[in-house]
């Protein structure tokens, strides 16, 4: 895969997420997914670098719009992530902090985690609340 292609620590590389939105989107079948997997995994060997969602279009399983729309889907997303978990929504917003429900992928478990404001998680006092 191509190195802006990957990420760090426990998140998810965004061919692995990518994948997984495209079969719970109903928009290719697993086997689908794994043939499109396995031609990259053989791109790689051969020095090509090329990433799923491309692989994916040109073998004509998905189509360029909604590789668009997955793309931008998972781009908006990345920019909410918390290392280590999987953001699934908002439960609620009070004057202090958002409290998000999550999935830590580390113990595969749901959690709540409560998110200050940056301007607050500066301080201390309103860290240990």
């Amino acid at each position: 895969m191509a190195e802006e292609r990957r990420t760090s620590g426990n998140s998810v590389s965004i061919d692995t997420e990518f994948g997984r939105m495209v079969v719970e989107q109903n928009l290719a079948t697993k086997e689908e997914l794994d043939r499109c997997v396995a031609g990259q995994v053989n791109l790689e060997a051969a020095q090509a670098q090329k990433s799923l969602a491309q692989i994916m279009v040109e073998a004509g399983v998905i189509t360029k719009s909604q590789m668009a729309r997955l793309n931008k889907t998972i781009e908006d997303s990345r920019g909410r992530q918390i290392p280590g978990y999987r953001l699934i929504g908002r439960l609620g917003r009070g004057a202090m902090a958002t409290v998000f429900k999550a999935k830590q992928l580390s113990l595969d478990r749901m959690v709540a985690i409560k998110v200050l404001p940056r301007k607050l998680s500066d301080n201390a006092e309103y860290v240990e609340m």
